[in-house]
Order: structure tokens, then C-alpha cells, then sequence
């Protein structure tokens, strides 16, 4: 396998990244360079994730923020310096199309390959701005990284991209969510003890508590669920933080079901799995979301997942097996789905937590890695640069 110098410049450090970044670190020659340390939306534990970040990376300080988007001095330096084979870049960003402008003015001029989460719905509800840029940058790459075939055919056939496309799929490292699962498996008795979990059913959801998520609709579900007699031994667990919090708080109150439903900060990874150990479903209703890194803990924690057909992760869901694909808007739909997986689950036990669950995950790890190494390879060998 020849060692490929490549640079990454990523938007933030996310615990969803470190597995990807790890094993193509064993794969490259790699650097990655952070454009700021944590994204707006949420605050992760950077200390925990450097600790467990093994590549070469830096955090990029120097610049200007506007509007959300990040430009950063000394990038071209920095791919100067190094030299890459390759330089992937995010999205379609102020640095995306700076660094395919420049990149010819360089004495080893760099292929450059553009990183993206759009997913198929997102491709047909984009604005103009973004279509303009994203047409604008793929004329420079030389070739594109996507999460799934069908993202992959969409730019084949409606942006007539003629580069290659590689499709890594968002996915961590099913062991180390295993591990993490195991390590947890104290603290998930503890917490079923102290809240009174047990003999419930507890259905999950883990995000921002943002108008996108679209939480309401969950809670609206919920309060039908449990005035059936079927269901009423069962619990709603909120885990994260947003704008959204107070008044979903007051909505569970309106609705009578504030007993039934439990308001959980974010966590720690630890606290988070064992959480992911009491889950009898997850449930991820978004009107937008580029992937939804949930989904793969949850389905490799054994939970079937209720998944909204906006989310690119919709992918990894096999309908009835696995989980659902449910337009978040409609309610009956996503009523029927949580008395679904509620009845398919069992009650929480002391015997059910004893072991890990069987993995409900389909795709693996070792694919999106594959995928990320044979689109670097084909580019970096490529004779012809399409860009340029």
C-alpha cells in the first residue's frame, strides 16, 4: 500500500471523526488541520478527543469568522511546505474554492478532493448560494468524497461531475463503539437504579435540542403512545442541549406526560453509551440532517432506530429489520413506528443488561476506510488533472 502524502483541512474535531482520522493515518502520510476547535452548534471534549487522536493535527487560529464560515492564514504555506499528493477539503466552503484558485500557483501544484455530507434530499432543497459554489468548486477538484451511491449518482448525473467519487460512509469503528458499550456497563445499571428504569421501555433520542430536530413532533408522538395501556410503562429519554429545551420542557408539561419523559444535558462518551445500553429505540425525526452519527451508535448498541427519510443515514436503516425510514412529518406514521419497535423490544432487566446486544448495523468500517483509500489513490495517480 504506498503511503500517499495527503492533508485534511476539516471543519472541527468530532468524536464521529476519530476513528476515520486514526486508521487513515494508517493508511497516509497525514495531516489534518482544524479550522476552528469546536463547531457552533456543540461542545465537545477536545482534551478527550486529542487524547485519543493519533494522527499529526493542529487546530488553525489565525483568521477571520463570518457568518459561520472560517478563513484561516497560512493554509497555502502549510500545503507548501508539506507537499501533498492530495488536499481534501470540506464542503464548499470560503476555503474549498480559495484553495482551488491558488493551488496552480504552487511549484508542486496539489490535486485537490472535496469532502462532502450532502445527502439526497439536501441536493434536491438547496439554495442558490450553495449550488453556485458547489458548481464553482467542482470545476477545480479533481475528485469528490461522498456517504452513499446514491449521493454518488446524483453528482454523476445532475452536475455531470467526470472526476472520480469515492463513497466513505460516516461510520465509526464498530469495535471501539463496542468497547465503549462494554465500559458502560456499570454505569447503565447504576442509572437504571437510580431513575426507576427498570420494567420500562425507554425510547431514546441524542442531538441538539434545535427547531430542526424537530423534538415536538417526538413528544407529541409520545403523549399518544403512553395514554395506551400497552405503552404506559414507558419512558422518553431527551439527551442533549439547545435553544429548543425550555419550551419543549413546557410542551411536556402541557401535554401531561412530563413524568414519562426525562430532560438529560449532554454527556459524557461513557454516560452517553450506557444510555445507549437502556435504549429499547432511538429516534431521529430531523427536517435536516446531513448524516446523523446516532444512528450508528445506536444500531451497533443493538437498538432498532426510527429514522426520518431527510437523514442521510436513512442508508443504514433496512426497513423492519433494523429499524424505520419515516417522513418526519407524518404523525401517524411516526406513532405507529414507535408502537412498532416498543412491542418488538423487552422490558428493561438486570438479565438484559448482563450482555452487549447483537450489533443491528449492516455496513462496516472497514468499507468507508476502503472507500476514502482507493478515491485518494485514484486521484493522486491520475495523469491528467481535471481542475486544472
Amino acid at each position: 500500500m504506498t503511503k500517499y502524502k495527503v492533508v485534511i483541512i476539516h471543519p472541527s474535531m468530532a468524536p464521529y471523526r476519530v476513528d476515520l482520522f486514526n486508521a487513515l493515518d494508517q493508511c497516509f502520510d497525514l495531516k489534518v488541520q482544524f479550522l476552528t476547535e469546536n463547531p457552533g452548534y456543540q461542545k465537545y471534549d477536545q482534551e478527550e478527543l486529542r487524547n485519543n487522536l493519533k494522527c499529526d493535527n493542529e487546530v488553525l487560529n489565525s483568521g477571520i469568522d463570518f457568518f459561520g464560515r472560517q478563513v484561516r492564514w497560512g493554509i497555502m504555506k502549510r500545503i507548501k511546505d508539506f507537499s501533498p499528493d492530495t488536499v481534501i477539503t470540506h464542503e464548499f466552503s470560503p476555503t474549498t474554492l480559495g484553495i482551488g484558485i491558488l493551488k496552480s500557483t504552487l511549484k508542486n501544484p496539489v490535486k485537490q478532493i472535496i469532502w462532502t455530507a450532502d445527502n439526497p434530499y439536501m441536493l434536491d432543497n438547496e439554495v442558490f448560494l450553495r449550488k453556485a459554489a458547489r458548481q464553482m468548486a467542482l470545476r477545480k477538484a479533481e475528485g469528490l468524497i461522498v456517504y452513499s451511491n446514491e449521493t454518488k449518482e446524483l453528482y454523476k448525473a445532475r452536475y455531470h461531475f467526470d472526476g472520480p467519487i469515492g463513497v466513505s460512509g460516516n461510520l465509526q469503528n464498530e469495535k471501539s463503539i463496542q468497547d465503549a458499550l462494554m465500559s458502560a456497563s456499570d454505569r447503565s445499571i447504576e442509572i437504571a437504579n437510580d431513575l426507576s428504569l427498570f420494567e420500562n421501555k425507554v425510547v431514546l433520542f441524542v442531538g441538539r435540542l434545535s427547531k430542526v430536530k424537530r423534538v415536538d413532533r417526538i413528544l407529541m408522538s409520545f403523549e399518544k403512545l403512553v395514554k395506551d395501556a400497552a405503552f404506559e410503562k414507558t419512558v422518553l429519554a431527551l439527551i442533549g442541549d439547545g435553544p429548543e429545551k425550555v419550551a419543549l420542557q413546557r410542551m411536556a408539561r402541557e401535554l401531561g406526560i412530563q413524568e414519562n419523559v426525562l430532560f438529560l444535558e449532554h454527556l459524557s462518551r461513557n454516560e452517553l453509551f450506557a444510555w445507549y445500553r437502556l435504549g429499547a429505540c432511538l429516534v431521529l425525526p430531523s427536517e435536516f440532517e446531513p448524516w446523523g452519527a446516532v444512528v450508528n451508535e445506536a444500531l451497533v448498541a443493538g437498538m432498532p432506530v426510527i429514522c426520518s427519510e431527510k437523514a442521510g443515514a436513512r442508508e443504514l436503516i433496512m426497513n423492519d429489520i433494523n429499524g424505520s425510514v419515516v417522513d418526519p412529518g407524518n404523525a401517524q406514521v411516526l406513532l405507529s413506528s414507535l408502537k412498532k419497535w416498543c412491542l418488538y423490544s423487552e422490558p428493561l432487566s438486570l438479565d438484559l443488561l448482563s450482555p452487549t446486544r447483537k450489533s443491528f448495523l449492516k455496513n462496516r468500517f472497514e468499507e468507508a476506510v476502503v472507500g476514502f483509500y482507493n478515491l485518494v489513490q485514484k486521484v493522486a495517480e491520475a495523469k491528467v488533472s481535471i481542475g486544472q
